[in-house]
């Protein structure tokens, strides 16, 4: 039994077994470059929240990601310690990135894409990085992915009350994962139902009541969390006002959107690199060149009837997520991942084209030229990403998307972490922060310094109620909210410092006039005596 456009409906052996061979080979490339440390700050509030959850307190922020947690929690049953249990999702989730993206273009396309496909999903340093450390990221784009590709068969077979079950199945677990991504999956929920579908009416709504219901397996215990449900749409207001100021509809205007989609080219060119090029100019060729010939443009125009289906699969998947992008914002790479590899499959689709278009003459060599192709891809990707040599970062467009940086991420707090406790007693000492930075804030020494009290000076007005109005104090990994900074009893403060920074950020807290660098800490640790309180922060 065959799809219309020609393509076999069971998927063959092979193919299991290569996605399976795609699954251990990305599993064993990923575990030796783990982060061990919080890379961000969103990271720290993640392995907190599998021990508290509560976004009132924001463990995590809004609007919550309570699957994303549970799926925490279950891995943690395993190894023992949050943080570390994350980081293991992720390198799970980026592994199955990797085999899902193989079967969803191999079962478009065929095989070559399929390899092709993987082969970058497995090796691109936005999809390495982002299995390297605790985010929801990656874990939302390998259930994206999932969805798209139960989409595709179910197109295939005429959605059968088992595609069905599972389509609502992923759509909740979309949502609950990373509730940004389900919303924006939508229009490719309707085209699948609503042209494939039989009875259409009938499975629609059943699918849409499945994941409605599955939904509040999530939704509940998040808006209990937030006190209510007129609790939780008031944090996500507070959330929403404080975003707004960096979207097209908050007032920043065009610029917003020019912003955007620089944003957006940088992270698909470093997710890319090289395959981006060739893909890039087999698709001008195709543009440009072919369409002058009646011959080419017959062909051309057949391909395109032929794939019709998939192309439009591909496209409600990835544009819907790009205009989202696009009016909303982008500020960090990651956010791309639940719409980068739709744009692996076209390039993968370019790179094929190139090959058999290059050794035209001699059609039995076209795998061997594509194999060599990919071969020098995954070494430029491996190369960049591991090595980091010199450049890697212009290449990257300045984007942290190599081991380099989880490595000297991990090695700076651990030199902070390891010298506060070869220095000073947790009853002596408070360490202070200023601003919410995102990779050497609060959040990361609270979580592993939990011995310590950590105190963050900079209110945050998306909190609920009082809180908004009040300093962070760390402790036991346990989040309070006080009025004031309290130094009794302790004789040293301690302020951290990020990179770019200087104490000076404190001068409106303390007198600077006795502050001492610490040794052993790169920098980002000072000294002061706590008498040198000025006055209670307000």
């Amino acid at each position: 039994m065959t799809h219309p456009n020609g393509h076999r409906l069971p998927i063959p052996v092979r193919d299991w077994g290569n996605a399976v061979v795609v699954f251990l080979v990305a599993l064993t490339t990923r575990i030796p470059f783990r982060s061990h440390f919080a890379y961000h700050w969103d990271s720290a509030q993640f392995a907190l929240a599998i021990g508290e959850y509560n976004i009132r307190i924001s463990q995590p922020h809004v609007p919550g990601f309570f699957l994303y947690v549970v799926l925490g929690r279950l891995v943690n049953l395993l190894v023992g310690e949050p943080h570390a249990a994350l980081v293991w999702l992720s390198v799970i989730a980026g592994a199955a990135l990797a085999a899902m993206g193989y079967l969803l273009a191999a079962t478009m396309f065929g095989s070559k894409y399929g390899l092709a496909t993987g082969l970058i999903l497995l090796t691109s340093p936005l999809c390495w990085f982002h299995s390297e450390i605790a985010l929801t990221t990656i874990v939302d784009s390998a259930l994206v992915v999932s969805f798209v590709f139960v989409c595709w068969r179910a197109i295939q077979l005429g959605v059968t009350w088992t595609q069905t079950i599972l389509l609502a199945v992923l759509l909740a677990a979309v949502a609950g994962v990373r509730q940004q991504s389900a919303p924006v999956l939508i229009p490719l929920w309707l085209y699948v139902f609503g042209g494939f579908a039989r009875p259409r009416g009938w499975k629609l709504a059943c699918a849409t009541a499945l994941a409605a219901g599955l939904s509040l397996l999530w939704l509940v215990p998040t808006v209990r969390s937030a006190g209510g449900l007129v609790s939780y749409i008031h944090l996500l207001r507070l959330k929403e006002q404080i975003d707004a100021r960096m979207t097209v509809w908050g007032g920043r205007g065009m610029d917003a959107l020019l912003i955007n989609a620089i944003s957006i080219g940088r992270v698909c060119w470093a997710g890319l690199l090289g395959a981006g090029i060739i893909a890039l100019m087999e698709f001008v060729h195709w543009a440009v060149f072919e369409r002058l010939f009646s011959k080419e443009t017959a062909r051309r125009d057949c391909f395109c009837r032929a794939n019709k289906t998939q192309l439009c699969v591909l496209a409600l998947w990835a544009v819907p997520m790009i205009l989202f992008w696009m009016f909303m914002y982008v500020t960090m790479p990651g956010y791309m991942l639940n719409f980068f590899p739709a744009t692996a499959i076209l390039v993968s689709f370019g790179l094929v084209r190139f090959s058999e278009r290059v050794v035209t003459p001699v059609p039995h060599d076209t795998p061997w030229f594509l194999y060599g192709i990919l071969a020098v891809m995954v070494m430029t990707n491996v190369v960049v990403f591991v090595l980091s040599p010199r450049g890697t970062k212009s290449l990257l467009t300045g984007l942290p998307l190599t081991v380099a940086e989880i490595r000297e991420h991990d090695t700076g707090l651990a030199a902070c972490f390891r010298t506060i406790r070869q220095n000073w007693p947790s009853q002596n000492i408070i360490v202070c922060h200023r601003y919410e930075d995102f990779y050497w804030g609060f959040r990361q020494f609270q979580y592993h310094l939990p011995e310590y009290r950590n105190v963050l000076l900079q209110r945050d007005p998306s909190l609920p109620g009082e809180s908004a109005g009040k300093l962070w104090l760390g402790y036991k990994r346990r989040t309070e909210f006080v009025e004031g900074l309290d130094t009794s009893g302790r004789t040293t403060l301690l302020l951290v410092v990020p990179p770019g920074s200087e104490p000076d950020i404190f001068g409106g807290y303390f007198d600077l006039s006795g502050v001492r660098p610490v040794e052993g800490a790169y920098g980002r640790l000072y000294s002061l005596p706590a008498q040198a309180l000025r006055r209670p922060p307000r």
